[in-house]
């Protein structure tokens, strides 16, 4: 018989990179929604509150930006 506190399944999942991926793009989403519906758009956030809020290292901001900077650069070529 299973004990009924067995996370060893639940401590996998979330050690995984692919979970840690999906559950910021949820809070990613969320914060979008979030900040749609109290018409707080035209307003920026900093990196450090974003980064807070989606539960990333404050360096993730930067990293994303590289990321689409370097697409838009491929797409003009």
């Amino acid at each position: 018989m299973e004990h009924p506190l067995d996370f060893s399944e639940l401590e996998a999942l979330v050690s995984s990179r692919s979970f840690h991926m999906e559950e910021i793009d949820r809070l990613l989403g969320w914060e979008i929604m979030v900040r749609f519906f109290t018409e707080n758009t035209h307003k920026p956030m900093q990196p450090r509150e974003f980064s807070d809020r989606i539960g990333v290292n404050p360096r993730f901001t930067n990293r994303i930006n590289e990321s689409v900077r370097t697409k838009v650069r491929l797409l003009k070529q």
